[in-house]
């Protein structure tokens, strides 16, 4: 199953999180500013993938708020997901 995530980080960070995601064999993403030097990205990948990026964003990234929030609602996603598709 293919899932889309969206985060949003810091103009600043987005090359580090380039490769982060190509590391994870994500299958396509898609970025933009949004406002406030804010970056958006919308990314395509695997429910068996979306695990282990959501744990390396989290490991790098979860000093920032933005980021924060936004990854506890993804893990809660995929958690009532996993449980719902009993993948």
């Amino acid at each position: 199953m293919t899932l889309i995530m969206e985060i949003v980080i810091p103009r600043g960070f987005q090359e580090e999180v380039v490769e982060m995601l190509k590391e994870n064999l994500v299958l396509g993403m898609l970025d933009m500013e949004v406002a406030n030097d804010l970056i958006l990205f919308k990314i395509s990948l695997t429910t068996e993938n979306s695990e282990k990026v959501l744990d390396d964003l989290e490991k790098r990234f979860s000093n920032l708020m933005v980021l924060e929030y936004l990854l506890s609602l993804y893990k809660h996603l995929y958690l009532v997901l996993t449980k719902y598709l009993m993948i």
